[in-house]
């Protein structure tokens, strides 16, 4: 196996090989890396919404986000679990948090009393035309290293790994 880098997770993984000689240490060390990449780039997304005076709630851009590119910055709950892909019940604490701070506002839906809109209010949209351009800049400064062939081969490539991720049935029992 090449090994990658002195950060410790090529040995990782041979040590997997030690004890489990059948192991794709080559696999093992790819998921390691891509967890290390990860956590580097949360903790990065992070820094960045300190800086806008967010506080850490994983989940609230992609709510802002959501919210910023519908038509009239308006969408059902519903909506933004979808888009935001995130669960009903975590949607619902994520509103919450927003309308605490005063960036989003729920609303009755006009023709369906089972359903709420949400929507960014005033200074929801002022920051989102801050903190959504500064994000897109954000992106593309940690990929600033990679050509364009690169990320497309690194897109691809995890999407295989989140589809065979959600395929899998080993963690089930």
């Amino acid at each position: 196996m090449e090994r990658a880098s002195g950060d410790g997770l090529s040995a990782y993984a041979e040590r997997y090989l030690d004890i489990y000689p059948w192991a794709d240490a080559a696999a093992i060390e790819l998921w390691s890396r891509v967890g290390a990449a990860y956590l580097a780039q949360r903790a990065a997304q992070e820094r960045l919404y300190k800086s806008f005076g967010l506080e850490k709630k994983h989940g609230r851009f992609a709510v802002l986000r959501a919210l910023y590119f519908a038509p009239g910055h308006r969408l059902t709950q519903f909506e933004i679990g979808n888009d935001a892909k995130v669960t009903s019940t975590h949607v619902t604490y994520l509103i919450d948090s927003l309308q605490e701070d005063g960036l989003a506002v729920r609303l009755p839906h006009p023709s369906d009393r089972r359903m709420v809109h949400v929507e960014l209010t005033r200074e929801g949209l002022e920051l989102c035309e801050r903190l959504v351009p500064a994000m897109a800049e954000f992106i593309g400064e940690i990929s600033s290293d990679l050509t364009q062939e690169e990320k497309s081969v690194l897109n691809r490539l995890l999407e295989k790994l989140r589809a065979n991720a959600e395929a899998s049935n080993l963690a089930e029992g």
